[in-house]
């Protein structure tokens, strides 16, 4: 589960690899690390008019959503039937 923190000591973001100082505000997760706000994706998803590729950022969201929830496994499995059933 992800929690937004405060920064106890100055780290590196896990996604663009830049440093984060301490008492910054920062997306962490267990065993992920810490990650600016602004690249962690699961807080700041992609916008474009692009509606496949709306498509997709909304079908990782949901993903990421069922596997927390209902373990990898399962989430795999329901991804695989949505995409199945849009053929």
């Amino acid at each position: 589960m992800t929690k937004i923190i405060y920064a106890k000591y100055p780290g590196k973001c896990k996604v663009c690899g830049n440093k984060t100082e301490r008492n910054e505000e920062v997306s962490w997760a267990p065993g992920e690390g810490v990650k600016h706000l602004k690249c962690d994706f699961t807080l700041t998803p992609p916008s474009s008019d692009d509606a496949e590729f709306m498509k997709g950022v909304n079908d990782v969201r949901q993903y990421h959503e069922e596997r927390d929830l209902l373990g990898r496994e399962m989430a795999e499995m329901l991804a695989m039937q949505r995409e199945y059933d849009e053929c």
